[in-house]
């Protein structure tokens, strides 16, 4: 049996839990406007209500991202605090790649996994493909696909977008699952804890912010 932490941004919040193998035995949420103030506080009760310290802890795993940057960069910087004065180790998760795995689901559809990386711009999953692009540029790409594959689209950044898809896709055969909108915390602690079975493990965690920059993409286009 393994204890664990595992941790994430999600698009309103810091969602941290205490997992023994694949359960989770604990888990709380804190609203991302007070996630700087409240977050350690938050951490170390958690592990008190349930008589353990970070002792009693193999490893840290946590998405880094793609997720609302200041809440990502809070969650990310915190818990490399934590590392720096325990020398636990911390195990980076890609989020959307998990989360791609999580959705991944239906055999004979083409998932592809949106996300909000705002201001039209989507952060996507789909066969090889991963970025962040405008949400008008990469439909003109997915019209590309042969019309007998059934599309299915996940994540918030579909359901965001529903009407631009519906007018896009009109007529061939395509779903929008509102039920899968982000990767779930136990989605993050599966990967971590294969990672961490694997020794895939650092001393520092970086956010993954696949969004250009305005004056790189200005410079590209």
């Amino acid at each position: 049996m393994i204890v664990y932490i595992a941790a994430q941004a999600t698009y309103h919040s810091i969602e941290v839990g205490v997992f023994s193998d694949l359960v989770c035995i604990a888990r709380s949420s804190i609203a991302k406007r007070t996630a700087s103030k409240m977050f350690i506080p938050v951490f170390q009760d958690l592990l008190a209500h349930n008589n353990l310290t970070l002792a009693d802890c193999s490893f840290i795993a946590a998405s880094q991202g793609p997720a609302p940057f200041t809440t990502l960069r809070t969650l990310i910087a915190s818990l490399n605090a934590v590392h720096f004065a325990t020398k636990i180790p911390l195990v980076g998760v890609n989020g959307l790649h998990a989360f791609a795995h999580q959705s991944d689901t239906q055999p004979h559809a083409l998932t592809i996994v949106l996300l909000n990386a705002y201001h039209n711009d989507v952060y996507f999953v789909y066969r090889n493909s991963v970025g962040c692009q405008p949400i008008a540029e990469l439909i003109q790409i997915l019209q590309k696909e042969p019309l007998e594959v059934p599309l299915r689209f996940v994540g918030n950044g579909a359901i965001l977008f529903e009407e631009h898809l519906k007018k896009a896709f009109a007529g061939r055969s395509f779903v929008l699952d509102t039920n899968n909108d982000f990767t779930t915390l136990e989605t993050i602690a599966q990967h971590g804890l294969t990672q961490w079975h694997n020794k895939f493990t650092t001393q520092q965690l970086v956010p993954l912010y696949l969004k250009p920059s305005i004056a790189h993409r200005s410079i590209v286009m």
